[in-house]
């Protein structure tokens, strides 16, 4: 009911476990998070109240879940216009997807397959990498469902444009947006529990950074329709959507740089108005997160569009990591898919973040690399604690929830 939120809101939904059906966004959590995100993205313009969103054309689509892994999948699904547990659909699926939570740092194979099927979907998603405990977290870790392949996982920058010291970074980070801090907050739209009314306020984090890329994205898509995640891929990838901040190029605290808005617009007209892309070599993943028990993975090496680019060399910069061509590999571009993997042998018990440096005949890039080395007393036990088993019956909708107190071996 907020007014800067109201007249946005479409299809709203409610997916937990308890209710699943239409419903208001935020009902049961007491500081508004979500009602304080969508200001950020969608707030209405010039109604004398309040702020303004990044995109205050844009529509908002509210959906509540209980943040477990199978409604968060769920919430997705209805978003991207994917069958869904609920058995309905929105109206029109959305465009955007923010996801201003996180947890953990490796990605699930259920997430990673979820977005894989809503970027099929043309559906650009964007998540906040995470609030760390300590200013330089070690490992870096950017948070789940960020750290996921095809997700824009966003840090948060203070408005120095320096890296907001609590920002999660690492090399799953693909950009930044402001954040705040206590020399200059973000506000948006919030709820006065005290008068009972709508309000606005001040707040700070990287749950505050995602949605001012998501709005970015949705002036994108305002401006030209026809834009596809593929695209969106390649002008983040070429950093022509960014500012660079840090180090030249990308780098684990700022990603690809600083998200500017009036330059994606431009890309974004440009590409509307008959204009192009040029094609560009791109790892695919953008980065690889070996954990503790990934020994080898793919990494593919492709061409965006149509274009003269090709791989003159691809080097490790850690004798652990090796690097071997599928038969597949173009003989003379270099381009298709590499068996990465690693010997943690070669490597110190902890966390290592050794990068793969690829050259090709315009340009050169890295691929951050993330490898976790136990040691015996590190090991974690096998104590599950306890889990949550959902079952539902098709027939009668019914559902049936069982905890069960997992532990031991």
């Amino acid at each position: 009911t907020h007014p800067d939120l109201h007249p946005q809101i479409v299809s709203p939904y409610t997916c937990t476990a308890s209710n699943t059906g239409p419903g208001p966004d935020d009902q049961s959590f007491p500081n508004y998070h979500g009602t304080f995100v969508g200001g950020i993205t969608s707030a209405v313009a010039n109604n004398g109240l309040y702020g303004t969103g990044v995109a205050p054309m844009s529509l908002l689509m509210p959906i509540q879940n209980d943040e477990t892994a199978y409604q968060v999948i769920q919430a997705i699904r209805y978003a991207a216009g994917l069958s869904n547990s609920s058995g309905t659909l929105p109206a029109r699926k959305a465009d955007v997807i923010n996801m201003s939570w996180g947890t953990g740092a490796a990605c699930s194979a259920a997430y990673a397959e979820v977005v894989a099927q809503a970027r099929a979907q043309n559906v650009v998603i964007v998540a906040s990498a995470g609030n760390t405990t300590a200013p330089k977290e070690t490992p870096p870790i950017v948070a789940s469902p960020a750290s996921c392949p095809g997700v824009i996982s966003v840090g948060a920058t203070r408005i120095f444009t320096d890296r907001w010291k609590y920002s999660a970074y690492g090399p799953a980070l693909t950009l930044t947006a402001p954040g705040g801090d206590s020399s200059g907050y973000v506000y948006s739209t919030t709820y006065d529990f005290a008068t009972r009314s709508p309000s606005f306020r001040s707040w700070n984090g990287t749950s505050f950074s995602s949605p001012h890329v998501a709005g970015v994205i949705a002036l994108m898509r305002y401006v030209a329709p026809s834009l596809t995640v593929a695209q969106v891929d390649t002008l983040i990838a070429t950093g022509r959507l960014t500012d660079d901040l840090g180090v030249p190029g990308r780098d684990d605290d700022f990603g690809q740089g600083l998200i500017n808005a009036r330059k994606s617009v431009d890309e974004a007209y440009a590409l509307a108005s008959g204009g192009s892309i040029p094609g560009a070599v791109v790892p695919l993943p953008a980065s690889i997160n070996f954990g503790s028990g990934l020994s080898s993975t793919t990494l593919k090496l492709a061409l965006t569009a149509s274009s003269s680019e090709t791989v003159s060399s691809i080097v490790a910069s850690s004798p652990a990591i090796t690097i071997k061509a599928a038969v597949s590999v173009d003989t003379v571009t270099k381009i298709g898919d590499y068996t990465i993997s690693v010997d943690r042998k070669l490597l110190p018990a902890g966390f290592s973040c050794p990068v793969l440096t690829v050259k090709t005949s315009a340009r050169t890039f890295t691929v951050p690399l993330s490898v976790t080395k136990l040691s015996a007393s590190t090991c974690p036990a096998a104590t599950l604690g306890a889990v949550w088993v959902r079952a539902t019956n098709l027939a009668t909708n019914s559902t049936y929830m069982q905890r069960v107190d997992v532990s031991g071996g």
